[in-house]
């Protein structure tokens, strides 16, 4: 006897199977995120953090003393680095 699968249950498994997927894609994405911030070395790390963590430019030149500017250059620096480093880690598919 040949039995029918509901359309029902199809569309339950699709789901379940659309959930896991992206929620394996964002814990590859997360451990790739984490590995990029060990990567950076200690400078890098504060500023990126303080940012990260609603600090503004002027809070990452006072916490490693150095001026505006280089705050500055050096957070847009440090999340080039990072952006790159997810990139060669996750290759994207559709």
């Amino acid at each position: 006897m040949k039995r029918s699968v509901s359309s029902e249950l199809k569309a339950d498994v699709g789901e379940l199977l659309k959930s896991t997927v992206a929620t394996e894609s964002a814990d590859k994405v997360w451990r790739a995120f984490e590995s990029s911030l060990r990567g950076l070395d200690r400078t890098a790390l504060v500023a990126i953090r303080t940012y990260f963590s609603g600090g503004t430019i002027q809070d990452v030149a006072r916490k490693l003393s150095i001026s505006e500017a280089q705050a500055k250059d050096l957070v847009a620096q440090t999340k080039r680095e990072i952006v790159e480093k997810l990139r060669r880690r996750c290759k994207v598919r559709q």
